[in-house]
């Protein structure tokens, strides 16, 4: 069944000139310049550490470049730029319990207007479960999807808001072969047939891949070694036309990608023994003809290649047992890609996937986007080696790789490529004429400045709190196990306690008793603790995509624990309360179920708080374990707060344990007759439980029980306060003031 096409979006090109940044004087890219235009697709290649993430992150915006220039269509990027641009970070955080349509309907609730609904945004989601090829796992929970179903659905997710602009950020790492050809096929298909600008980042893909791609742009040590066409299958155009030009010629039976990294990454055995020999400077190598100087490699009288002491590997050495093994691994990856074109092709047939190029179509792909001009600045080294002997030249550019060293050889490639006539002609500004219409969202002059989001923050929250109720409810276990742990709790302290007498002894147990149980409920969900540091990957990806604010996100997570917290708090202390023997008087009882909520409330939100400070697991069971342990130590019963150091009883003044406990201890003592023996009146009992109070300089009214409730309210509420402030600001990855401006943009 052929792939439903998403619908063609307004094209944008993208340009770049002399883009750089930097990290406190340290360099991360330097100098990049070129172009990508609607029906692309460009790669941005390079080995580990080569910039490319962070170029990715310049082009969409997400860092700011330090230096440089950013147009789209060909003007400065304006506020609405977000509306028509989509990204796929490496690393997509999903919620595991929800299913692949869930995902999706979840997603376009908060991308599309909020007028699409009903059968309009079920076509949509169907429209892209059908482009990517998932339908097959829809109703899958996320947590049973392969890795490439995973990726495809974070890509699915992203077209549901009809971007002209896709950034992907490693999409085929930890896939095999024919799970990232799929992914790259899948991409090619969109940017050709929907008319995108999509860029990604690739590590070292296979040799199937690198041809699928319409650009690529390869960076070494932040540098710009090469920007240009990639190449055709079997002929030595493009790429590989351009590095034999500068003497690094590419064997038949080696992948290209390997090819072109190990020249701009690795160094041969004869540098490292160099280095050993002569401090850094080495003699001229050997030339030899035959496979290993048309592999652009020395020979070396070592049999093996070593790691450097840089992490990274060397060149293998090519000789004659060399070059037949390579033959017949390249018979063996022949024979494994024909299989894999064949599961590709059958695939294809499913889904509707693009199939590689053919040779006229890429040419005609390279004519008519990306000029593949192979020429050098006369008087440059490169002009004097593409000059020479395919041997000769090979040799001499190994040579000139061993003596000026790693770092030094990356600036010389970098250079070549400067000086040359394609860098120019990919990099080349777009006339007028050239440009494509500007979309509508980048048409508007601004004065009226739209909203961030697509859709009203009421409807952000009503999602946000829909998707994590879907959450709880596919995780029925977690929920059943909390609230056995409060009723079984509370039952258990009941029995301890169990139908306390009314004499003075029983009055002594009934502060025991309200002491552990108001203890125990207060920090009965301890798993809200992990809440953000599990959760904020998935906030973070959410709130940088526009989908809500943080407004929102909190609201909906602190509206959908609500309900638990109220009825399984109430549930427990009504088993407490009666088993315990307490005043049976529904008032009294009454006081007593809320009192219990709000503690619960607000040691939740205490909880909350220390969550949203910490970035780890660890992080959060430490600061939970010292803030817990503070406001335990100073809540009025374990220590009189006169006894209390004078530089500490501010602790016992804001603990909202302490007023727990006073509200608790007010309401089952005033008015409770104590039984006393004689022998206990002898010593001086008080036969009242408003004595009793007294004696503990608690008010015996009340009306102080209400004046506890409300700073229990307040407590709650300013610890939510501190909760947000802290979600919203901290370990987002951008300055406070960005956050700040962000918050006035709701």
């Amino acid at each position: 069944m052929a792939a439903t096409p998403v619908g063609r979006a307004a094209g944008v090109a993208l340009e770049w000139d002399n883009l750089g940044f930097e990290v406190k004087d340290k360099v991360i890219v330097s100098g990049i310049s070129g172009r990508a235009v609607p029906g692309t697709l460009t790669l941005l290649m390079g080995p580990s550490g080569a910039g490319k993430t962070t170029l990715l992150n310049l082009l969409s915006r997400r860092t700011a470049a330090t230096s440089g220039e950013i147009l789209f269509n060909g003007k400065k990027p304006t506020y609405q730029l977000q509306r028509v641009q989509g990204f796929v970070e490496q690393e997509v955080a999903q919620f595991e319990t929800l299913t692949v349509r869930e995902i999706l309907e979840t997603t376009a609730r908060l991308k599309l207007p909020e007028h699409v609904k009903g059968k309009a945004l079920r076509d949509r989601i169907d429209e892209v479960i059908s482009a990517l090829d998932i339908s097959k796992c829809e109703h899958t929970r996320v947590s049973g999807c392969s890795g490439g179903e995973k990726r495809r659905l974070a890509v699915a997710a992203e077209l549901l808001g009809e971007p002209s602009l896709l950034f992907l950020d490693e999409p085929t790492t930890g896939l095999d072969s024919n799970a990232a050809m799929t992914i790259i096929r899948i991409l090619r298909r969109l940017a050709r047939e929907q008319n995108r600008t999509i860029i990604c980042t690739i590590h070292q893909p296979r040799a199937s891949i690198l041809p699928l791609a319409d650009q690529l742009v390869l960076l070494a040590s932040g540098r710009q070694v090469y920007t240009g066409p990639t190449f055709t299958p079997g002929h030595s155009d493009g790429l590989l036309a351009y590095f034999e030009g500068i003497g690094f010629p590419c064997s038949k039976v080696e992948n290209p990608a390997d090819h072109i990294v190990d020249v701009i990454n690795l160094r041969t055995d004869g540098d490292a023994a160099a280095g050993a020999d002569g401090g850094g400077s080495a003699g001229s190598p050997k030339k030899e003809a035959g496979p290993a100087a048309e592999a652009g490699v020395v020979a070396s009288s070592s049999s093996s290649a070593k790691e450097t002491a840089d992490g990274a590997g060397d060149i293998e050495l090519t000789s004659a047992a060399a070059a037949a093994d390579a033959d017949a691994d390249a018979d063996a990856e022949a024979a494994a890609d024909a299989a894999d074109a064949d599961a590709d092709a059958e695939a294809d047939g499913e889904a509707g996937a693009v199939e590689a190029p053919s040779d006229d179509a890429s040419d005609s792909a390279s004519e008519s986007s990306l000029p593949c001009t192979t020429g050098w600045a006369k008087g440059s080294d490169a002009h004097r080696l593409a000059a020479l002997p395919l041997e000769e030249r090979a040799a001499e550019a190994s040579e000139l790789r061993l003596t000026k060293g790693r770092a030094a050889f990356v600036e010389w490639i970098a250079d070549q490529f400067k000086q040359s006539d394609l860098r120019d002609s990919v990099t080349r500004r777009l006339a007028p004429d050239e440009l494509p219409a500007t979309p509508a969202a980048l048409s508007a002059d601004g004065s009226a400045r739209p909203s961030r989001y697509s859709v009203g923050c009421c409807t952000q929250t009503c999602v946000v709190t829909r998707r994590v109720f879907l959450f709880k409810l596919r995780e029925p276990e977690a929920t059943a196990t909390q609230a056995m742990n409060l009723i079984i709790m509370a039952a258990i302290i009941g029995w301890v306690y169990f139908d306390l007498p009314e004499n003075f002894k029983g009055v002594s147990d009934r502060f025991g008793f309200i002491a552990v149980y108001l203890l125990f409920i207060a920090f009965a969900p301890i798993d809200l603790l992990t809440l953000f540091p599990l959760e904020r990957s998935v906030f973070l990806r959410d709130t940088k995509a526009n989908l809500y604010g943080t407004l929102a996100f909190f609201f909906g997570r602190s509206i959908a624990e609500l309900p638990a917290h109220i009825l399984l708090s109430a549930a427990g202390g009504t088993v407490a309360y009666w088993m315990a023997g307490f005043q049976a008087d529904p008032e009294k009882f009454g006081i007593f179920i809320l009192n219990v909520v709000l503690m619960m409330l607000t040691g939740a939100s205490l909880l909350a708080f220390c969550s949203s400070l910490a970035r780890t697991l660890a992080e959060a069971n430490g600061i939970g374990t010292l803030i817990l342990m503070l406001v335990m130590i100073f809540n009025g019963f374990f220590i009189a707060e006169e006894n209390t150091p004078i530089f500490l009883r501010w602790i016992s003044q804001i603990s909202f344990l302490k007023f727990g406990l006073e509200v608790a201890m007010v309401n089952e003592l005033s008015g409770l007759t104590i039984e006393c023996s004689p022998h206990e009146l002898a010593l001086g009992c008080l036969t009242s439980g408003n004595d009793v109070l007294l004696a503990r300089n608690l008010p015996t009214t009340t009306d102080s029980i209400w004046e506890r409730f409300g700073w229990l309210a307040l407590t709650a509420v300013l610890l939510r306060l501190l909760t947000f402030f802290a979600l919203h600001f901290l370990y987002t990855g951008q300055s406070w003031a960005t956050r700040a401006r962000l918050m006035c943009e709701w």
